[in-house]
Order: C-alpha cells, then sequence, then structure tokens
C-alpha cells in the first residue's frame, strides 16, 4: 500500500483556490440558460401578490404580512426575507407591469437565484473541507451538488428562491458556529455575530431553517473533539446561544400570522406511513438516480419501485464505506442534516400541495454531499482505488451535469413545463390545470375545456379547474356550462375573489348589472387589494349609472394599481363626454 506524501499548506491553499474557482464554474454551467427563461408556474402570482403588497407600504410591508400567492389564499407561511428580495427586484416595473415583468427583469431575477446556488456549493464545500483536508476530495462532494439534477426545480424556479434562501443562510451559519467553536478572540467574536444574524435570516426565508438548533445540538455530540470544531463543551454553550435568534424569528412569525389559521400541529401517523416515508425513499432514490425529474409528483410516484430500492441500498453501502473508514461520527452528522431539514415535508404535521417536490431536498441533499465525500475518502489510502474512486465520481458529475443541462429545459415557458408535467405525472390534477391555462392564453379554447375537464376527474375537489373551465366556457359564449363550473367552483371555495369577480363578468355579459355589482362588490369585500375586482366594480357601477361610486372605485385604485385607476377615469371622462353609458364589461 502506498501512502500519499504530505502537503504543504501552501499547496494545499493554491489548490483550494483552483477547487474553489472550478466549483463557481461548475455551478453556475447547467443552469446558465435559465437566464433567458420567461417566469413560470406560481411566478406571476407570487411576484403581483409581492407587489400589491409592497406598492403601498413597502419593505416594512413585506415584514408584517404572511407569504400568499393570493390575497385570499393564506397558506400558513411566514417568508419575509424571500419576498423582500423580490420585491427589490421588480419594484421599479410592478406599477406598470403588474406580475408580467420585462424580460430584463425576468433575467435578474432567475440570475439571484443562480447566484445563491452557487454561494450554497460553495458553503457546501467550506464545510466539507472542515472534515476532510484534501480539497480536491472536499471538491468532487461538492461539484456533485453543484451540477445535481434534483436542483434544476430550485434554480429554474423563481417561486423556489425559499429554498436557496434558507439554505444559504442555514449552510452559511453552520460555518460560522464551527468557526466560532475552533477560534478564539476577536475572530470568534465575528463568527459568533454573522452566525446569529444567519440564523435569524434563515426562518425568515423559510420554515424548514428553523430546525437549525437541532443539527447543532446533534452535531456538539456527534463531532470528535478538536480544532475542526472545538470542544464539546464550547459547542454546547454555542448550540444554546443559537436559539435566540430562531426564537427570535418564531416571535416575529407569531405576531403577524396571530389573525392567520394555523395547521394543526398533531402527529399525522397514517399520512406520514403513507406518504412521508415513502416521500423520504424517494428523495434518497434522487440523489443516486436523478432521473426522471417531474415538476409535480403524485402519490403514484411514490411506489415503492426497483429504482427505488437501488437508491436506498447505494446510500446505505455509501454510509458503511464511510463509516469503515474511520468518518463514523462525521457521517452520522451529515445523515442528521439530511433527516432533520427533511422532517418538515415528511407528512408528520398536515400540510396542502404536493406530497414530494425536488426543490424540498435541496437543502438536505448538502447532507447527502457530505456523505458522498466522506466515503470518497475511504478510498484515499492506496493510488489504485484512489484513481478509481476519483474516476468513478467524476464519471458521475458529467452524467449529472448533462442531466441537469436536459432537465432545466422544460422550464422556459408555461408551455414547455406543463407539457412536461402531463407527460411524465399524468395523474397531476395541476399539470392538467396549468396546461389548460396555457391553452386559454392562446384562445384553443376546446383543448383548454378538455384539460379542465381532465383535472376535475382526477380531483373532484379541484375548485381552480372549476374557476378555470368557467372561464373558457364563457369566452366560447357557453353560458350554462360557464354557471355550472363557476357555481361548482363557489361550493368548493366559497371565499375566492376570483371566483366572485368571474361570475360578476358572466352577469354584466347576460345584462344582469345589479348581479354583476354585487359579485364584483363581494370579490372586493374577499380581496380588499384584489385591484381588479375594484375596477370591474367600478366599470359596473359605471355602466349602471352610477358615476359617484365609480369615482370611488378609482381613488380606491390609486393605492393599488394606479394604471387602471387611470383606465377608470378615462372611461368615466369619455362616458361624461359622449352622455350615453358604456357597455357591459368584457371578460
Amino acid at each position: 500500500m502506498s501512502r500519499k506524501k504530505p502537503v504543504s499548506r501552501k499547496t494545499q491553499g493554491r489548490a483550494g483556490a483552483v477547487v474553489l474557482l472550478a466549483l463557481v464554474v461548475l455551478s453556475a454551467l447547467p443552469f446558465l440558460q435559465t437566464l433567458h427563461f420567461q417566469l413560470v408556474w406560481d411566478d406571476p402570482l407570487l411576484l403581483g401578490e409581492v407587489g400589491r403588497v409592497a406598492g403601498p407600504g413597502g419593505v416594512p410591508a413585506l415584514f408584517a404580512s404572511d407569504f400568499r400567492l393570493a390575497s385570499d389564499r393564506p397558506l400558513g407561511y411566514y417568508r419575509p426575507l424571500t419576498t423582500t428580495s423580490l420585491w427589490l427586484q421588480i419594484r421599479d416595473v410592478w406599477r406598470t407591469h403588474g406580475a408580467d415583468v420585462p424580460p430584463a427583469t425576468a433575467r435578474a431575477l432567475h440570475a439571484l437565484n443562480l447566484v445563491l446556488h452557487m454561494l450554497c456549493t460553495v458553503l457546501v464545500w467550506l464545510i466539507i473541507r472542515r472534515w476532510v483536508h484534501d480539497p480536491w476530495v472536499a471538491g468532487l462532494g461538492a461539484a456533485l451538488f453543484a451540477v445535481h439534477p434534483v436542483h434544476v426545480e430550485p434554480v429554474a424556479f423563481v417561486s423556489a428562491r425559499t429554498d436557496l434562501l434558507a439554505a444559504v443562510f442555514v449552510l452559511g451559519s453552520l460555518v460560522c458556529w464551527m468557526d466560532a467553536g475552533s477560534s478564539v478572540g476577536r475572530r470568534r467574536v465575528v463568527a459568533i455575530a454573522a452566525g446569529l444574524v444567519l440564523a435569524l435570516a434563515g426562518p425568515l426565508a423559510k420554515e424548514q431553517a428553523l430546525l437549525l438548533p437541532v443539527v447543532l445540538l446533534a452535531w456538539s455530540f456527534l463531532l470528535p473533539e478538536g480544532k475542526q470544531a472545538g470542544t464539546r463543551r464550547t459547542r454546547l454553550v454555542l448550540s444554546a446561544l443559537w436559539v435566540l435568534p430562531v426564537a427570535i424569528a418564531l416571535a416575529l412569525r407569531a405576531r403577524v400570522m396571530s389573525s392567520q389559521p394555523e395547521p394543526g400541529f398533531g402527529f399525522e401517523a397514517a399520512s406520514f406511513f403513507h406518504t412521508g416515508l415513502p416521500a423520504l425513499l424517494l428523495y434518497v432514490k434522487l440523489w443516486i438516480l436523478p432521473w426522471p425529474l417531474n415538476g409535480y409528483y403524485t402519490v403514484d410516484a411514490l411506489a415503492v419501485r426497483l429504482p427505488v430500492v437501488m437508491g436506498f441500498a447505494a446510500i446505505i453501502l455509501l454510509i458503511v464505506v464511510a463509516v469503515r473508514g474511520g468518518r463514523s461520527r462525521e457521517t452520522m452528522a451529515s445523515l442528521c442534516v439530511f433527516l432533520v431539514f427533511l422532517l418538515p415535508v415528511l407528512r408528520l404535521l398536515p400540510l396542502g400541495g404536493a406530497v414530494a417536490a425536488e426543490r424540498f431536498l435541496y437543502l438536505p441533499s448538502a447532507g447527502l454531499a457530505l456523505i458522498t465525500s466522506l466515503a470518497l475518502v475511504t478510498f484515499e489510502r492506496s493510488r489504485s482505488s484512489r484513481i478509481t474512486s476519483r474516476g468513478v465520481i467524476g464519471a458521475a458529475i458529467v452524467v449529472c451535469m448533462l442531466l441537469s443541462v436536459r432537465g432545466v429545459r422544460p422550464w422556459a415557458s408555461d408551455a414547455s413545463l406543463y407539457a412536461h408535467m402531463v407527460r411524465v405525472s399524468p395523474r397531476a390534477a395541476p399539470a392538467h390545470r396549468g396546461l389548460a391555462q396555457v391553452y386559454t392564453v392562446a384562445k384553443r379554447y376546446p383543448e383548454a375545456a378538455r384539460e379542465c375537464r381532465q383535472a376535475i376527474q382526477l380531483d373532484p375537489g379541484f375548485a381552480d379547474a372549476y374557476e378555470l373551465l368557467g372561464v373558457v366556457s364563457a369566452r366560447q359564449a357557453d353560458y350554462a356550462t360557464a354557471h355550472q363550473a363557476f357555481d361548482a367552483a363557489l361550493r368548493l371555495a366559497p371565499n375566492r375573489a376570483t371566483i366572485h369577480s368571474n361570475l360578476g363578468v358572466l352577469a354584466a355579459n347576460e345584462g344582469k348589472l345589479d348581479e354583476a355589482v354585487r359579485c364584483f362588490r363581494r370579490a372586493a369585500e374577499l380581496a380588499p387589494g384584489f385591484a381588479d375586482a375594484h375596477y370591474k366594480l367600478g366599470f359596473a357601477l359605471l355602466v349602471s349609472g352610477d358615476v359617484e361610486g365609480a369615482r370611488k372605485e378609482a381613488a380606491i385604485l390609486d393605492r393599488l394599481d394606479p394604471s387602471q385607476a387611470n383606465a377608470l377615469r378615462q372611461r368615466i371622462a369619455q362616458q361624461a363626454a359622449s352622455g350615453q353609458p358604456e357597455g357591459a364589461p368584457r371578460p
């Protein structure tokens, strides 16, 4: 057996600089094409809501508001740092463009997501370097994180910035925590201060970061004592200190969310065993065998098949190799990162939305990258095994990069994304509803109606599909079907403002102005920030002869959307000049 010759600190420093530069380049390469992508899926809704809240009140209003995609649809989340980062990029264009931001702004939004991913890659490498002295071995593990296909969704999907920001803050805080444990004097003070700030920022980006103290407590006992992370006593004291920013984040959340319905906190054993554990196995499989990628996972995708079993066996093998190589403590610490930060999406608590998503794995996958690097160290003891192991990991990095380049393409537009979703997950009702929206925008109404009905067949309780079917039917002048669809949507979601607004449009088209006014007024009551409802209400009041009521709605629109306020005032002026009432509002 041949042993590696000791390497000088200067040589290691040069190698580290080369590896760091390579990681920055690698983390960007597969995702550079996103700079030319449109906004997709929930992006326009989220940006529109951010603009609605921050337009009148600025950043303070975002810290005083919850995180939601529509003013009448609370989600139970509080993520002001995420919404602030979005607002700072759209504040100069949202008033004139609304959620339909210009290409330059879309490019900037995607660019920041990419930069955040590059930062996460560097932070993962810094953590690995604490445990693996060879910068090249640490670089291989971080490179796998940099180009892994499972990270396509969080990088390409602007709304997934929550996951990227939370990962930056959590990983950065972990680095500071380790540095504080192993340093003294001013450096320790700076590390503690920076780590606490990052620990506070994490939960304000995504709730997942609230579990950081749990990981730190586990690391305090698991990691070996030494200069890399300090003594156990020091680590325990630091971990206790790290609880403070999390408590502050919880207090801020409680203050804002006190008026919002919170999900129950009872342990849902049936849901955990039915979907949570299978989702855990799926995430393990995605790290080892990242194909096919899917924008929307259904329960069918959680079935335990051969690839899932192979992925689980491969992870167990990596753990065994790392442990047998004398890295048992670091391996358990890495496994803790993976499991703890994945807990919130394993259905231990009642949650809405998809049963699994690739973006949920972003921060937990840092733990899998750590395990991979620790296993790789075991093969560094002889020249032959070192060459073989590095060759295998190098090949895996190349394959992952190719898969990421291919996997990112569907995120270019709504049309390509929803077509991909329907193809790989045909039983996902939201995928069919999304494709129906694409057809509606393209005025391909028969295809849109078909996709709406497919979504309803898959999920009879899907109010969004019924509502869109109503819109499509109305545009085809099939008012009977439109009424049936809107009524079904209203039974499922009686407090949804958009449904009442669409019913108002339908009533106005049928010449029922009094009913239209009632519907628009109800929509405005349910969602006071819903500018379109106020505009349509003002228009309907104008047509019905209530000019003063129309002026009041224009005054409200001055705060919500000045462009619509001006449009309504122009209609008021035109009617005053002609002396004749305008026609009914159009959809």
